[in-house]
């Protein structure tokens, strides 16, 4: 998919409706090498840089929750706990918090 319009008949396509359910995946894996660098100051911008934000999506969760257990990562208690340390920041908001207590409830 390049950002052109989509016709109805694509649109009824099952390929596209899957891309449509797992776009940020798509995102994700096309750009891994360079997500490092969002944030950070750069020279010059290449013309076709764009960054694309979205708020916590439901996807995330349920996709970071089935990758801990597909790992069996983290051993609970055998590491630092990063997730229940970061849920008693003050700083952190609703969003981040509903996330990542969902999160840390899967160990």
């Amino acid at each position: 998919m390049k950002g052109q319009l989509v016709t109805f008949e694509q649109s009824a396509d099952p390929d596209y409706e899957e891309y449509i359910k797992n776009q940020e995946m798509y995102w994700v894996s096309k750009f891994l090498l360079d997500l490092k660098y969002l944030g950070t100051i750069h020279k010059s911008l290449p013309e076709t840089f764009g960054i694309f934000i979205m708020s916590c999506n439901p996807y995330w969760l349920h996709f970071f929750i089935e990758l801990r257990t597909f790992l069996g990562w983290p051993i609970a208690g055998q590491f630092f706990d990063f997730i229940g340390q970061s849920l008693q920041q003050p700083c952190i908001n609703e969003q981040q918090h509903f996330f990542l207590s969902n999160l840390h409830k899967s160990l």
